[in-house]
Order: structure tokens, then sequence, then C-alpha cells
């Protein structure tokens, strides 16, 4: 820490500040604004933010600073780890006041264990019913892939998905960079509110629609696009492909209509994956609450959504603004298939298989 002089520690501190604490983008910072010094390691940017705030001073030797670290307390340092090996989901700051000292002295002892914080990833609810019949879904998928290895490419994967005027906006996720604060802003709360319902579907490496659905989707107007409008949007597919499709759909209510699920069964002779599917048939029962197993949820609203609601094209101004967007994403979207990255997504699909299996059925995106 001493090889660094006054002024060098100021910079650091300060680009560390600009970087919001992140000190990989620190040490980028740093040496974009100083190519002629001698670029530290990314812990020294850490390591002077803790000092400063434990002591007052940049520098850690007692000569430099006045005064140097505290003393290792071993007796604190077991306490600090014991509480995060009973809470590992405890805060720095709980921790700190409970015993007494600081929470950067609660983080320095975790840093020096070799531990750091990782963050949670939300994960859909789930109720044991549903393990069993998600693994027996696995299952079944995995060994028609046994028989039938292009399985997958046959599955034509359907969803559908609102989009809004106004989606939700992480503030932790977005920041405008300035030497000084350029005061921004974004919009929400929109008076005048709208919303576009897509449909999609995922064949091959074939983009199926979007198709805007009504507002409100019930069984009439499912079972009208159905009949009506799919046909249509598959006139590209190959003839021996059409053959052999496998129609996919979740277990939405409109998606459980009687006369929907008849449909389904007739126009694709009985190759459907859906809830309520006959025990006799062919078909393959879908289990309920699992988006994580679904190429639309899990990939495709995704891509979607990053487009549309990128930041860096401001707020939708209005329905035509919203529909321009849609349309942009779903060539680009389109592009990504032309490109083979569908086959990625059905690569990701079958892992997503066999670790709902290997976990017997729970939730596992954040194993992944």
């Amino acid at each position: 820490m001493n090889d660094y002089t006054f002024p060098e520690m100021r910079d650091m501190h300060f680009v560390y500040g600009l970087a919001d604490g992140n000190a990989a983008e620190a040490r980028r910072l740093y040496a974009e604004r100083y190519p002629n010094r001698v670029l530290p390691d990314a812990r020294i940017f850490t390591n002077i933010h803790r000092r400063l705030g434990e002591t007052g001073q940049l520098a850690r030797n007692a000569a430099d600073a006045g005064r140097g670290r505290n003393v290792r307390n071993p007796e604190l340092e077991e306490a600090v780890l014991q509480h995060f090996a009973d809470q590992p989901s405890t805060s720095t700051r709980a921790v700190g006041n409970h015993l007494g000292v600081s929470h950067t002295s609660v983080w320095r002892v975790l840093h020096e264990d070799g531990q750091h914080p990782f963050s949670r990833l939300p994960v859909h609810e789930l109720t044991p019913v549903d393990y069993p019949l998600r693994v027996d879904f696995a299952e079944s998928v995995l060994a028609r892939c046994a028989v039938e290895p292009d399985f997958p490419a046959i599955i034509m994967f359907t969803d559908e998905a609102c989009f809004k005027r106004e989606s939700s906006y992480n503030t932790r996720n977005y920041h405008l960079w300035s030497e000084e604060n350029p005061h921004g802003s974004y919009v929400r709360g929109f008076q005048h509110r709208l919303s576009v319902n897509l449909w999609v579907g995922i064949l091959g490496d074939h983009l199926i629609g979007p198709h805007r659905l009504p507002a409100r989707l019930n069984g009439d107007t499912y079972l009208a696009f159905l009949q009506d409008i799919l046909p249509g949007l598959m006139e590209d597919i190959p003839l021996a492909l059409w053959q052999r499709v496998w129609f996919q759909q979740d277990g939405a209510p409109p998606h459980f209509d009687l006369r929907v699920r008849e449909h389904l069964l007739n126009a694709f002779q009985g190759r459907v994956i859906m809830r309520g599917a006959p025990a006799a048939a062919m078909a393959i029962p879908w289990p309920a609450r699992s988006p994580d197993l679904t190429p639309p949820d899990f990939f495709v609203w995704g891509f979607y959504k990053n487009e549309v609601y990128d930041p860096a094209r401001g707020p939708i101004v209005d329905e035509e603004d919203l529909l321009q967007r849609i349309e942009e994403a779903t060539n680009a979207l389109r592009a990504l298939a032309a490109s083979g990255r569908f086959a990625r997504v059905r690569e990701d699909f079958v892992r997503r298989l066999q670790k709902c299996i290997e976990v017997g059925g729970r939730q596992f995106e954040h194993l992944l």
C-alpha cells in the first residue's frame, strides 16, 4: 500500500466511488484515466476505501498515517464467523450491532476468511405436489430424446406474454457516468396505460409469430387463434417437419378449455404437451408452475424485454412505439435463430430437464 503516493491513493479512492464500489471497474477506470501510472491490483481500491472508513487515513503504515490498522482480535473473528455460519443471510451491519463493532470490521473478518457476498436468484414458487410431476415430465421427454435425438427440435414451444408501457426499472443496474451529478431521472407511473398481449412459438430454428392476441384471452379467442391464425403462421414450416411437430403449451386457463384440448389432440394427432393430457394418449402432461422448463419463458421473453425496455431508448411514447420496438426485437431474434442460436436453447432445455431430475423436481435455476 505504501508504494503509492497520497495523490495516487486519493485518485484510487475517487475512481472507486465512480465505480459504485466495484473494484474491478475501478481498476479499469484508473487505467483509463492514468495510463502512465502503475496499475494497482483491484484489492487495493477496496482496501483503501475500507481503511479510510475505519481509520480516517489513506495509508496503512503508521509512519505515513499516524496510526495502524486494528490489532487482530481472535475472539471477535470467531464470533463473526459463527454468526454467519448459523445465519448466512444476515447482514454485516446486524452482526456488527450485535457484537458492538462497526460493520466494516465485520466485513473485514469475512473478507480475510475468503468469504464473499453472493446474490440470491429469484425462483418461481412450487408446492411438494409439483415435484414428482416435474420429474415425470422431464423423464418422459428425455426418454423420447433417447429414441428420437432430435425430439426437442420438433417440439413447438409456445407461450404468451404481456408488454406494457412501463416495465420494472432496477436502479442498481443503470447509472449515468459523469464527473459531476447530472441529476438524471426516468419516467414512471404513466397516466395513459397501454398493453400488448403477444403469442410466440419456437420450432427447431424457426421463430413462429409473434402474433398479437386480445388483451383478455379466453377459451373462445384462443381456440379461434389456433384454428384460424396458427396455420398461417406456420406456412413456411417444411411439410416433413410439420407432420412430426409436437405442440407444447402451459397450463393457463384458456389452454385448459376442453374445446382447445380436443382441437390440439386432433390437429396434432395426439402429439401435444399440455395440462390435462389424456392418460391413454401419446400426449405428455405439462407440469404446473414450470416456466423454467419452456424456452419462451427462460429465453425468448427475456430477450424481447431487454430489447423493448432498453433504458438507452428512453420511455415508450405510445402503442405505435411499443409495437415498433417489438418488431425490431423480433427481427433481431430471427437473426439469432438464423445463426443457430436456437440450437443452444434446445441444449439448455435438455440440460434443465436433467437438472430437474437431479434435484427431485425442485427449483434448479439458481444451480445452473
